[in-house]
C-alpha cells in the first residue's frame, strides 16, 4: 500500500510542479507565477512550487521504488503537507480570507496528511512484522543448531563408552 501512495503522491508533486512551471496563467495571480513580472515573488513562489514539489515528487517516486526509503519518504510527505496545512489553517486563523484555491489547496494537504499518514502506518506495520518473523526464523535455526550439536555430543559419547562384558562375544 506504501508503494501505490507514494507513487501517487510523488507523481501529484511533480505534475504540480509541472502545471506551476508551463501554465502558470491557470493559477491565481497573486501567487505570482502568471504576468510578465519575473520579480522576488516570482522566484519565491517558483522555488517553491517547482523546485520543492519537484523534490518532493522524486523523493516519493524513489521511496515508491525502493522498499529502503519508504518509511522516510511518507514521514518526509506527512511533514511537508501537515506543514502547509498547518501554515494555511493559521493564517485562517489569524484573520486570512481564503478563497476557493486556497480551500482547495488545503483540502489537498489534508487528503496528502491523511494519505502519507496511512503509507506510514503500512510500512511500519510490515516492518515490525518481517522483524517478528527474523526474530522466529533466528530463534528456530538456533534451537536446530543447538539440538544437532546436542545429538554430535550424545554420539560421540555413545561411542567413547567401551563395550561392557556382558556385550562382548
Amino acid at each position: 500500500m506504501a508503494r501505490n501512495v507514494l507513487f501517487l503522491l510523488g507523481v501529484g508533486c511533480i505534475g504540480w510542479a509541472m502545471l506551476s512551471l508551463f501554465a502558470a496563467q491557470v493559477l491565481p495571480d497573486w501567487m505570482g507565477l502568471s504576468g510578465g513580472q519575473r520579480g522576488p515573488l516570482y522566484i519565491e513562489a517558483l522555488s517553491y512550487n517547482v523546485g520543492l514539489t519537484t523534490a518532493m515528487g522524486v523523493f516519493g517516486i524513489l521511496g515508491a521504488l525502493f522498499q529502503r526509503l519508504r518509511l522516510a519518504a511518507s514521514l518526509a510527505f506527512l511533514v511537508f503537507a501537515g506543514g502547509l496545512a498547518g501554515g494555511r489553517i493559521l493564517a485562517m486563523v489569524q484573520g486570512g480570507e481564503p478563497d476557493v484555491f486556497i480551500v482547495i489547496a488545503l483540502a489537498l494537504e489534508v487528503a496528502m496528511v491523511l494519505a502519507a499518514s496511512a503509507a506510514y502506518v503500512s510500512e511500519k506495520t510490515r516492518l515490525s512484522r518481517e522483524a517478528k518473523e527474523l526474530k522466529r526464523a533466528e530463534k528456530a535455526a538456533l534451537e536446530a543448531a543447538l539440538a544437532a550439536e546436542h545429538a554430535e555430543k550424545a554420539e560421540a559419547a555413545e561411542a567413547a563408552v567401551p563395550p561392557s562384558a556382558v556385550q562382548q562375544p
